[in-house]
């Protein structure tokens, strides 16, 4: 279940993947790449898991991108 607070660094982490194109995992970028601040980094590790996340990671968990659903 969603409170504020994952809500909005959810909806702040998948702006800024879309805004650097990281729409699939071709074109996947690292937490750096997308410029997430280090409270983001922190909550995409929550965020990336699940069947339906907006946010996913690849296996070396150091590359996010946004699920298809997303975009």
């Amino acid at each position: 279940m969603w409170t504020g607070l994952d809500y909005i660094i959810s909806l702040r982490i998948v702006e800024k993947l879309r805004n650097v194109g990281a729409v699939s995992i071709d074109n996947a970028v690292t937490p750096e790449g997308a410029k997430l601040n280090l409270q983001e980094i922190e909550w995409s590790g929550y965020l990336a898991g699940g069947f339906l996340a907006t946010i996913r990671k690849t296996k070396k968990w150091t590359i996010l991108y946004l699920a298809r659903h997303q975009f």
